[in-house]
């Protein structure tokens, strides 16, 4: 007999179908460089080069990838055979170091037993789960002593509101990002992607209604 998780996990993989179209979850524009992180994580996060960070509830990972590309040694973890697959495809395109394993999160210790400097989740993971104080536990196993559990979410009425405090260009300046600037800045032997300006995110909610905690 199909579960409710079952049910979910099923979502899912329907749902990675159709984030996979065209730049619909800014896939595009992560392949010509840019960061999918917002501004909120990547300041107050800080410096990840060289730390291990488990994501967990992943989808297919462009956030697990946009920290790899600022140097943490990641894992992502997620239910969706579907998703992760196109996880470990734009890994593999993008020449991007990232493990990816299947799991629900509630039976990630099963499958997964290490300690990271940082445990990261974002937008839409709390609202799909049945036992918060369990999936705390389990955020807690992961943590090296003195590592940080950052969360960033938000109630989902704010997906009404446009995103114009989002980042694409893994920038930490405090100025709000601009819709015509929003390539990476140059690397040596790389020029900086030309794609044009992205367009609004309506998977994410605005910064400026979010709510981040960062928890050591």
């Amino acid at each position: 007999m199909s579960t409710p998780m079952d049910a979910n996990r099923e979502h899912w993989d329907e749902a990675t179908d159709i984030h996979a179209r065209g730049n619909v979850y800014g896939i595009e524009d992560f392949k010509a460089g840019r960061y999918q992180l917002h501004r909120i994580e990547v300041e107050e996060v800080g410096d990840v080069a060289g730390k291990r960070l488990l994501h967990l509830q992943c989808h297919f990972g462009l956030d697990t990838l946009s920290w790899a590309r600022r140097g943490a040694i990641v894992t992502g973890v997620d239910f969706s055979p579907k998703a992760l697959a196109l996880a470990r495809r734009l890994a593999a395109e993008s020449g991007i170091d990232a493990r990816f394993i299947e799991s629900n999160v509630y039976d990630a210790p099963a499958a997964l037993n290490e300690r990271f400097d940082i445990v990261f989740c974002s937008y839409g993971v709390l609202c799909w789960l049945p036992d918060l104080p369990r999936w705390g536990e389990i955020v807690a196993r992961y943590l090296e002593p003195g590592g940080i559990f950052y969360i960033a979410d938000a109630h989902p009425f704010i997906r009404v509101f446009p995103t114009d405090d989002d980042i694409t260009d893994g920038s930490t300046s405090c100025a709000r990002a601009s819709r015509t600037s929003t390539t990476l800045p140059a690397r040596a032997g790389r020029p900086p992607p030309t794609t044009p300006t992205r367009p609004p995110d309506t998977r994410r909610p605005s910064t400026s209604g979010s709510t981040a905690w960062a928890i050591s």
